[in-house]
């Protein structure tokens, strides 16, 4: 299933949130869209990410599937592949501090995937 890189990063900020994220505070049309593909769901008034959703991002971050796909570079396959070294490495739920700050190990993961997704050929 293809989702757009704004359903995915909702997507991937839902999975984040521990508790949700109220209705109110997403685009709501990137959520439905969502909802009728079963990735995530609102009860209460809080939107959350579902099993499926969760599978599925895991599913999308793996490294074969980087590589297989926009990833013809070799200096975007090789980090590729050391971003999928370290998804295994870390626990999901675990926090990471970047300088003064912490953040959560699946955002920052994600923003790597990202970088290098929008590596052109592997030159600056």
């Amino acid at each position: 299933m293809k989702l757009t890189p704004v359903q995915e990063d909702q997507l991937a900020e839902l999975a984040a949130a521990r508790h949700g994220i109220a209705k109110d505070e997403l685009d709501g049309r990137t959520l439905r869209a969502l909802s009728a593909r079963h990735l995530a769901r609102v009860v209460g008034g809080r939107a959350t990410a579902t099993n499926a959703g969760r599978d599925w991002l895991r599913h999308q971050r793996t490294a074969g599937e980087m590589i297989r796909g926009d990833l013809a570079a070799p200096r975007a396959s090789n980090l590729a592949r050391r971003i999928a070294r370290l998804e295994a490495l870390l626990p999901v739920d675990a926090e990471v501090q970047i300088g003064a700050f912490f953040a959560h190990v699946q955002d920052v993961l994600h923003g790597f995937w990202k970088l290098t997704r929008n590596l052109p050929d592997g030159r600056r």
